[in-house]
């Protein structure tokens, strides 16, 4: 099984990890907030703020 999803309540070993995965470190808080802990969410969404920059 892959790793889990970052909590929401912001586990902070796994939103580090995953914001450097993703390369959107600031940011990551505010996406998880706004929509939840679900991995596949949380690359869609950080793929498109990258797109965006």
């Amino acid at each position: 099984m892959g790793r889990c999803p970052p909590s929401e309540t912001g586990d902070d070993y796994e939103v580090q990890y995953f914001a450097k995965k993703v390369g959107i470190t600031p940011q990551l808080k505010d996406l998880i907030a706004k929509h939840g802990n679900n991995r596949a969410t949380l690359e869609r969404e950080a793929k498109a703020m990258g797109s965006d920059r």
